[in-house]
């Protein structure tokens, strides 16, 4: 499975987005829909915070990216048949920190493919469960959310 299929541009206004989020819980709604500010995630404090709310990690979430990478892997406290993480206005993302904006988008690939195609962990295999991305930004600021994910692994879903 791809994850190409499970990782989704939007160039819309605020609006709109809200609409699109709406029609996602109505139509979902056995699924956890969330959503994460992008512009409060213009560093690594105001990132982890933004996840860890949306996501609900658990109080021992140590805001660095092993943390990271092994609470949005585990979520066993949401129940759901399927995730659906919209990222408004990601091209306010970490501005200043390319190299972390990368990361983030690594980890990001790496838990769609490990949701989508289920995991084996010392011998306990999980059940494969969507693990779907919305990436927003206004119509405006497309080209630079373009020139900021070039390169990147969510390059060739654009």
């Amino acid at each position: 499975m791809n994850d190409a299929q499970h990782i989704s541009f939007i160039f819309c206004d605020k609006s709109q987005l809200d609409e699109f989020i709406e029609k996602l819980i109505f139509k979902n709604s056995r699924s956890y829909v969330t959503k994460v500010n992008g512009s409060v995630c213009n560093n690594l404090d105001g990132l982890f915070s933004e996840f860890k709310q949306a996501f609900k990690f658990p109080n021992y979430f140590g805001y660095n990216w092993a943390a990271f990478d092994e609470c949005l892997n585990d979520l066993d406290w949401i129940d759901t048949d399927a995730y659906f993480l919209i990222i408004a206005d990601m091209d306010k993302v970490l501005p200043n920190d390319q190299i972390n904006f990368e990361r983030l988008l690594k980890y990001l690939s790496e838990a769609v493919n490990e949701w989508t195609k289920g995991r084996n962990y010392d011998g306990f295999p999980s059940e494969k469960v969507p693990f779907h991305i919305y990436v927003h930004a206004l119509e405006e600021n497309r080209t630079e959310l373009t020139k900021k994910i070039k390169g990147t692994s969510f390059d060739k879903r654009l």
